[in-house]
């Protein structure tokens, strides 16, 4: 057994595959180029604190997974003093305690603890240091399981519902409520309040403020706690020092505030609990020692958490929004989680490298909310300067500089432009030396103020020309037209280099300064403020790269208005990059409905547009690795090329298509859509009754003895007569007066939601009347078999399949048909025959059949009517002439994409292949499809696969060779050699040549042109072995071949 920790690691590293990813002091050297210079400074920053003397770090591409820390023997104290710090950092899941004896593996993320005989609950796992355990331990913590994610949530859980950021947001909450609801205390005063208190623990715990200053200044305490709980009048002593000794924008202190706490000083003990977490303010639970250290966490981290914290009050109507109304949603403020901000600026401006060192970027955040985006920004300018400077330190004038020349913003709510400027003083005070703050720094005025209350408060102060505190629309509005103000004007002008940022989406009355723009411009921005911030944010810098976090919508939404802007917009602006977060929404923004999208935009010049343009388009879907690693990671299948002709077509659904689907899938619906629709159709359609108490017209006396639909009752193919009348209704007085022939038979009622995960189209043979939720629609001069036939069709696998792919909302924010697409599916009664529709129609009587006999039974209902469902599928596949490739991209969807369903991921979605099935089904499709396209050369392509690969494989690889052969049939061998050994031999060249692993690159095409021969290897899970992927793997090889002979 080894005895020293060096050997121990190195045993280790050796076992697990870590040679490539695990990072030393030594090892970490500067990089040459941008795609690992983010990975370059983590591991700087790590190794540069002498406090912390950490001995390596394991790296996921760019990713920091495990810290690892060699001791000479297993302190538990040193280990929760380590576990606290790393925990306050919010960086990396794991940390790695090696010691000659043992080894552990902490978890970083569950929440810190104070004694010794706790320390159980941060631990997830031990090994001795035996050659037996270091086995085991390189098993679990190998580089494949790391870097595929087979690690996080299968052999090891992690508590990231306690995180850092989750703890502080939560005390903040329950410290703002109690402040607001039990003692009075307006917004401003709470962010003042907390603020300030926040910048204090800040100085104190980083030791810019020492106990002889606060001892010297207030004469009672030498540490802020202890003035919190007993001594309100010396509290606001030091907050008076310290708002003299900085300066700028910090949080002011009134007379009123400081009043209001001197006769209730029981707020500043709340403040206290808040910021040490000796008691938890949401459940009462006593811990009786401090969690947090303002010293070690991120100040991004911070900002991003008053983002989320303020985006939940509504200052007009003096409210805390709750999360489960929509209030928040109309506010449209949503918080910016730290890994989304790394990631986007990863993309448009990274980490200096060697040939990327250029500092002078304008930053300009044109709605900075608490700031994120710009602290963010202004590190980069720092760690940019440095590298070219190569230089560690910067002087106070340096700082300066680099804020005051680069770092710009806009944001309208003057409570969150203050912890903008104090999130920036934050930064600027991180990269001093603490010893010298007190004495030398003085902040600089960083706000222009517009507000007339801000303004009078500030009489006397300078006012700073960074930060914006207006509508950014404010130069287009009529008073300022008639009345602009010089200091706005010149913040206009600067020559921005780098608009980036996270605007507001709500949807709701648009303001007029941007609608008086749009006007002269011919933009129609409906509802959607950021329409208006994507089409202005390029008046304001022509020749910047612009970077927005926008509503998903604006990419899927179905009008001609929707329509009509993306039209325009891709039309005046080159779009590099489209990243789709709408299937990992609910890990990026856990409260938030809507779905993201990032795009990073210029604009045209003389709106020249290029034949062969296209955009790249992400849509990550790894949710769990997400969640665990706290970094956002994309593979090679969640990136698509989508040709601009493409995206300039009229109705073009291309974004949504290619969410789950392919170019192959854009051909197939284009081809469906060829077929008239039902709107194109003589039809009689709309919503059902509306409640609407304020309606000048209401009561539908005509309808009194309709039968009731409610909504939830509502089945596919037919619903039951129900026996409530609509006068009975409760709410049968509030319904407005409708007149339409929306509620005689024949009728299809088409549910907006689904039941039970499918669509739901009921064909109605009685009077009825429903509600809003559902549509009715009547096909004119048809009888019952032909609305039969039609209902069939619109609930088959075929309709599924289309929405999915063109609706949206599916599995963008909520699982619904809107309501101008349900009958934009193309109407396929109208081309059959009228033999077929009566076997259609006979197959849904068969349907009704089951549905009216006496023993009904929702499970048995289901297992009875499937065999019909699959045999309607097969009339209209037949009659459409759906081709086999066609009828696997249906698959595809159904069984790997059906988001209509809620445990779709578990239907087998991420289930490990079956090679006899599954791979040989895939091979097969592949051969076919290439081997066809050069029917007409002498070179076949072969395959071969191995059998021995096993649930446990990471991967699966299938091997191709180019042989010259005249034979036409597709062979497929079996080789017996061991996958582990392939997947070995090729990880260890692919890394030389692309610096990432196989399996975090998770899909590759390795080749070797000598041999003729290429691989593919991708993860073992079913989704990227289906008919569907083969097409679109077998299409892009050929797009390969036939390019390099054009060269």
């Amino acid at each position: 057994m080894p005895t020293d920790t060096n050997k121990i690691l190195r045993k280790i590293s050796s076992k697990a595959g870590w040679q490539k990813g695990l990072i030393t002091k030594q090892q970490n050297n500067k990089p040459n180029s941008s795609k690992f210079a983010f990975q370059y400074y983590i591991a700087s920053n790590a190794f540069r604190d002498e406090s912390l003397q950490l001995d390596a770090i394991y790296f996921t591409d760019t990713t920091p997974i495990i810290y690892i820390k060699k001791l000479s023997s297993y302190d538990n104290n040193l280990v929760i003093e380590l576990h606290k710090r790393f925990w306050n950092e919010c960086r990396t899941p794991l940390t790695l305690i090696i010691t000659p004896d043992v080894i552990k593996i902490i978890d970083n993320y569950a929440k810190p603890v104070n004694n010794p005989y706790e320390i159980s609950r941060i631990e997830k796992a031990e090994f001795s240091t035996t050659d037996h355990d270091l086995e085991r331990l390189a098993e679990i913590l190998s580089q494949a399981k790391l870097d595929s994610e087979k690690v996080f949530g299968y052999e090891l859980h992690l508590s990231t519902h306690q995180r850092v950021d989750k703890k502080l947001i939560s005390q903040l909450r329950e410290a703002r409520k109690q402040l607001h609801d039990s003692y009075n205390l307006s917004f401003s005063t709470i962010h003042d309040l907390l603020g300030r208190s926040l910048f204090t623990l800040y100085l104190e715990q980083r030791e810019i403020l020492s106990k002889k200053d606060i001892k010297t200044e207030t004469k009672v305490a030498d540490n802020f706690f202890t003035l919190l709980q007993n001594y309100p009048k010396e509290t606001y002593v030091l907050f008076s020092f310290l708002k003299e000794k900085f300066n700028g924008d910090l949080f002011p202190i009134t007379a009123n505030e400081e009043s209001a706490i001197l006769k209730k000083p029981n707020i500043l003990n709340l403040i206290y609990e808040c910021f040490t977490h000796e008691t938890d303010l949401q459940t009462g639970q006593k811990y009786f020692f401090n969690f947090f250290d303002f010293k070690h966490i991120p100040i991004e981290l911070i900002s991003a958490i008053y983002e989320e914290f303020m985006s939940e009050e509504d200052i007009t109507k003096n409210i805390i929004i709750d999360n489960k109304t929509k209030g928040k949603r109309e506010l449209g403020a949503y918080y910016t989680p730290q890994m989304l901000v790394e990631f986007v600026y990863n993309e448009v401006l990274p980490m200096p490298s060697k040939y990327d060192t250029n500092y002078k970027i304008k930053i300009l955040d044109p709605a900075c909310g608490s700031g994120i985006f710009l602290v963010e920004g202004f590190k980069r300018i720092i760690e940019r300067w440095k590298y070219a400077n190569k230089q560690t330190e910067l002087s106070k004038e340096t700082l300066t500089e680099l804020l005051l020349n680069n770092i710009y913003g806009i944001e309208i709510h003057p409570e969150a432009i203050k912890i903008t400027a104090f999130s920036l003083y934050l930064s600027f005070l991180h990269h001093m030396n603490p010893k010298e703050i007190l004495r030398k720094v003085k902040f600089q005025p960083l706000i222009y103020w517009t507000k007339k209350e801000e303004i009078e408060q500030r009489a006397d102060e300078k006012f700073g020309l960074n930060l914006l505190q207006a509508n950014t629309f404010v130069r287009e509005g009529k008073k300022f037209k008639e009345n602009p103000i010089e200091k706005i004007e010149m913040f206009f002008s600067t020559k921005f280099d780098l608009i980036i940022g996270n605007p507001p989406w709500k949807r709701s009355n648009v303001d007029d300064e941007i609608l008086s723009w749009a006007r002269q411009y011919h933009w129609d921005l409906k509802r959607d403020i950021i329409k208006g911030f994507l089409s202005y944010c390029p008046s304001i810098a022509p020749n910047a790269t612009i970077a927005l976090i926008s509503s998903a919508k604006v990419l899927f939404n179905t009008s001609g208005t929707d329509d009509n802007f993306r039209l325009k917009f891709f039309s005046g602006n080159k779009v590099s990059i489209i990243v789709n977060f709408s299937v990992i929404r609910n890990v990026l923004f856990e409260k938030a409905k809507q779905a993201a999208a990032l795009i990073i935009y210029k604009q045209r010049e003389l709106r020249k547009i290029k034949e062969n343009e296209t955009i790249i388009y992400c849509v990550p879907k790894t949710t769990d690795a997400i969640q665990n690693r706290n970094t956002i990671s994309i593979d090679a299948s969640e990136i698509k090329y989508l040709p601009i002709q493409e995206v300039l077509k009229p109705n073009s659904k291309i974004f949504k298509i290619t969410m789950y689907g392919s170019l192959r899938d854009i051909k197939f619906i284009n081809r469906l859509n060829k077929i008239e629709s039902f709107d194109e159709h003589k039809i009689c359609q709309g919503m059902g009754l509306i409640k609407d108490n304020t309606a000048s017209r209401r009561g539908n006396p005509h309808l009194d003895e309709h039968h009731f639909i409610v909504t939830d009752y509502i089945f596919p193919y037919y619903t039951l007569k129900p026996k409530i009348k609509l006068n009975e209704f409760k709410d049968y007085t509030s319904l407005r007066t409708d007149e339409r022939d929306l509620f005689s038979p024949p009728l299809l009622l088409f549910k907006e939601g689904t039941k039970d995960g499918e669509l739901c189209c009921s064909f109605i043979d009685y009077n009825c009347a429903y509600l809003s939720a559902s549509k009715g629609i009547k096909l004119l001069d048809k009888d019952d078999d032909f609305h039969k036939a039609a209902a069939a069709c619109l609930n088959s696998s075929l309709a599924t399949y289309y929405f999915i792919q063109i609706s949206a909302s599916i599995g963008v924010d909520r699982n619904r048909i809107q309501r101008n697409e349900a009958t934009s599916f193309p109407a396929i009664p109208y081309i059959l025959n009228n033999e077929t529709i009566s076997e259609i129609a006979a197959k849904v009587d068969s349907i009704i059949s089951i549905y009216k006999s006496n023993a009904f039974d929702d499970l048995l209902f289901k297992q009875k009517i499937e065999p019909i469902k699959r045999e309607i599928d097969s009339i209209i596949y037949h009659k459409l002439k759906i081709t086999k490739a066609e009828h696997a991209l249906i698959e595809n969807i159904l069984n790997y994409s059906n988001v209509l369903k809620e445990n779709y991921k578990n239907s087998g979605a991420e289930k490990s292949v079956s090679v006899d099935k599954d791979i040989k089904q895939y091979t097969q499709v592949y051969l076919d499809v290439v081997n066809k396209q050069f029917k007409d050369s002498s070179i076949r392509l072969t395959s071969e696969i191995y059998p021995n690969t096993t649930p446990k494989d990471e991967l699966v690889c299938v091997k191709f060779v180019f042989e010259k052969s005249p034979s036409i049939k597709n062979e497929i061998e079996e080789s017996l050699e061991n996958i582990s050994n392939v997947l070995y031999k090729i990880n260890e060249k692919t890394f030389k040549q692309h610096s990432a692993s196989i399996y975090y690159r998770r899909i590759i095409k390795y080749d070797l042109p000598r041999q003729n021969t290429f691989y593919l290897i991708k993860p073992n899970q079913k989704r990227f072995w289906s008919k569907a992927a083969a097409l679109n793997d077998a299409d892009s090889l050929i797009v390969e071949i036939l390019t390099q002979r054009n060269k």
